[in-house]
């Protein structure tokens, strides 16, 4: 049985934590440690948990994660991520990436792709986003719309956000 793939705007979440803590329990002053990355599907994962290691950030932000695609060995990248840095994790699914014969393998599909958050503290009031974009090719007069997704959490649940949808 081919593993169970989350649909778009679907989300995932795993902790990986040995201690878990909330943003609450962190008063001794220093900064929070925030992070940035597309990591381009995981092609160089080894090189990617070496530097997410050798950083060593509270929060990290991720784009194309990519999940069972053969061109990123069919791993879930964003868990295996979660699992070597023991945080905690949430994905959201974007779009599938469809297997095709007519791709090289280093671009090759069969999964889904996505992005993702790890941290060493609690989250809480996970959702998604399902937003409308539209793209135009060269000399279209209406562009085209699609589906995207984005999500959002908090870390502290005590105070949640006014707005949901920040």
């Amino acid at each position: 049985n081919p593993k169970e793939m989350p649909a778009p705007g679907e989300t995932l979440v795993r902790d990986y934590r040995d201690h878990p803590e909330t943003a609450q329990e962190r008063d001794d002053g220093s900064p929070v440690r925030m992070l940035q990355w597309n990591i381009e599907r995981g092609y160089q994962y080894e090189k990617i948990v070496e530097e997410l290691k050798s950083i060593d950030a509270d929060i990290i932000a991720l784009q194309e994660i990519d999940i069972g695609c053969a061109r990123s060995g069919n791993r879930d990248v964003g868990d295996d991520l979660a699992r070597a840095l023991g945080m905690n994790y949430v994905f959201v699914t974007e779009f599938e990436e469809l297997f095709s014969d007519l791709r090289e393998p280093d671009a090759q599909g069969g999964g889904v792709h996505g992005n993702g958050f790890l941290t060493r503290y609690d989250m809480s009031d996970i959702f998604v986003i399902n937003h409308k974009m539209r793209f135009w090719t060269i000399g279209e007069s209406e562009g085209e719309w699609w589906d995207r997704n984005v999500f959002s959490y908090s870390s502290n649940e005590q105070e949640p956000s006014p707005n949901p949808h920040l």
